[in-house]
């Protein structure tokens, strides 16, 4: 049996490019193994700054939050403790006004009554700053978010209220200077009259002792007088500070105001940013594990195509190396000698193809060993890959979920401070109505005395208080006191009066003049708003 020599060297040229063929795609799956190496490292990387990231901004909101906390707490006790100074200051300014007008009234009996009813309904009208300012203040202190649009709004309307409470200090200090110009006018008057009116006259018998005491008792008011005036320059220049304090509070009151409203507005953008940032974030890394998964697939998928294109080379060698075999003609030797050489060379061919067989056999076997151990280790890194990718991505969705969460909370702490500071709005716009019912009791006061109190029924066609228009039902009934003509719904406070204590039927303002003690008329309602 002969074998051809060419058809041998076919068969190892074939064996020799199926070896290249392995090794070939051996360096192919080396270079994909690094490639997803390398992209698994980028992966990794590019995951854990990004949740480094989502974690720093995360902590700074929270530190940004735990700050203006803070600040506005610091704030608050601020201002709590300005609202008691302020306080103070007013019940000492109400004790000395109270102390000067019970001299006054002793003093001086014409002006008396009309400044003790300016007095008193100043009084009131501090009382009711100091009351309604130190709520607004505990109401205001938590207002600090997106609403701040109508910081202005509310600041101008602080504003109006102020100046509410200034131009009545002010007449005040006015009635004091023309108080203190008209005492020392007579100072001067008593001052410039001659020396013999003066001194007392040497009269015989009771009519001496009269004109002495008569000296006596103009020698005392005249001291009472002088100390009354320094008492009264004293409480101007108290006002003076007072009135100045005030405004220095208004102004800075309006610089905090412009100020927390433009940090809340740059922290509101901030948190926007990062918000956004966060969101696309999240969503870039969804996408690279996307892309990821489908590199990873259309990877493996261009292996086992390529794995089982080759092992149908294979097998389509093997048949064509059969069917050579098959084919090829036998040449039977014709001597002993020829048959042995035959035997020989087909036995030579034999060992080197068993050889060969052995070393083709060992090495596929080795190949397959590597080509399963590959996969196995593409499989457990791909599996590894795929569950930090999808732990990096529960950690952050649970970012994005805690920031919503935190999102949220924010939301629900800007509608409620938003209606804290409506509320507070809604209690100054009461205060300036408040206000100028005040300043109109006031002036009506003080006309009072320049005219005669007592009004005549055809002179009235309707209840100044409750603006119910008189008809042949509607009885007209005069105030015992300040001789107004009310309904008598609107005339029902009874104070007695006299010697015998008479019920006598008065009016809301006169009703809290006369009885000190008794909660004003604007406690349960402020008042109508003058037209």
């Amino acid at each position: 049996m002969e074998t051809n020599p060419e058809d041998n060297n076919s068969v190892v040229e074939n064996l020799e490019e199926l070896q290249d063929e392995l090794v070939k795609l051996k360096h192919e799956l080396d270079e994909s193994k690094s490639q997803l190496v390398v992209a698994n490292i980028r992966l990794e990387n590019d995951i854990d700054v990004e949740s480094h990231k989502a974690q720093e901004e995360i902590a700074s909101l929270q530190q940004v939050i735990q700050d203006t906390m803070e600040e506005s707490a610091c704030t608050r006790e601020q201002l709590e403790m300005e609202v008691a100074k302020l306080c103070g200051h007013i019940s000492k300014i109400e004790e000395e006004n109270s102390f000067l007008k019970l001299q006054m009234s002793k003093d001086l009996p014409v002006d008396g009554p009309q400044i003790s009813l300016s007095h008193v309904t100043k009084t009131l009208a501090r009382k009711v700053v100091s009351q309604l300012g130190a709520d607004s203040l505990s109401l205001g202190s938590d207002n600090i978010e997106e609403s701040m649009k109508k910081v202005k709004k509310y600041a101008q309307e602080d504003a109006e209220v102020l100046r509410s409470l200034v131009v009545p200090l002010e007449e005040e200090i006015k009635a004091l200077k023309e108080k203190l110009r008209s005492t020392d006018d007579e100072l001067q008057k008593f001052k410039e009259l001659p020396q013999p009116l003066l001194q007392p006259k040497k009269l015989d018998g009771d009519q001496g002792e009269a004109t002495c005491d008569m000296c006596v008792n103009y020698e005392a008011q005249l001291v009472k007088i002088q100390t009354t005036a320094k008492e009264l320059e004293k409480q101007l220049a108290e006002t003076d500070k007072m009135l100045q304090a005030q405004r220095e509070e208004l102004i800075k009151e309006v610089e905090f105001r412009k100020g927390m409203e433009e940090k809340w507005n740059e922290k509101k953008e901030e948190h926007k940013i990062k918000v956004t940032e966060l969101t696309s974030a999240s969503l870039q890394a969804q996408q690279t594990l996307q892309e990821l998964k489908m590199q990873f697939r259309q990877m493996h998928q261009g292996v086992g195509e390529e794995l089982a294109k080759l092992t149908r080379g294979r097998e389509e060698v093997q048949r064509h190396l059969i069917e050579y075999l098959q084919s090829e003609n036998i040449n039977m030797p014709n001597t002993i000698e020829e048959l042995h050489m035959s035997l020989l060379r087909a036995h030579e061919d034999l060992i080197i193809a068993r050889v060969a067989q052995e070393v083709a056999q060992e090495k596929e076997a080795t190949m397959q060993y590597e080509l399963n151990l590959l996969r196995e280790q593409m499989i457990a890194e791909k599996d590894e890959k795929i569950e930090r990718l999808e732990n990096s991505l529960r950690e952050a969705l649970a970012a994005r979920k805690e920031a919503d969460t935190t999102i949220a909370e924010l939301r629900q702490r800007v509608t409620s401070l938003q209606q804290v500071l409506e509320t507070s709005g809604e209690v100054q716009k009461d205060f300036v109505r408040l206000s100028q019912s005040l300043q109109v009791q006031l002036e009506k006061i003080r006309e009072s005395g320049s005219e005669v109190r007592w009004q005549h029924e055809e002179d009235v066609d309707e209840c100044p208080t409750c603006h119910t228009v008189f008809s042949l039902g509607k009885k007209k009934v005069h105030c015992r006191h300040c001789g107004h003509i009310f309904c008598q719904a609107c005339l029902s406070h009874v104070v007695n009066s006299g010697p015998k204590q008479r019920p006598s039927r008065v009016c809301s303002v006169c009703h809290t003049l006369l009885v000190p003690h008794t909660a004003p008329y604007f406690s349960q309602q402020p008042p109508h708003t003058p037209d």
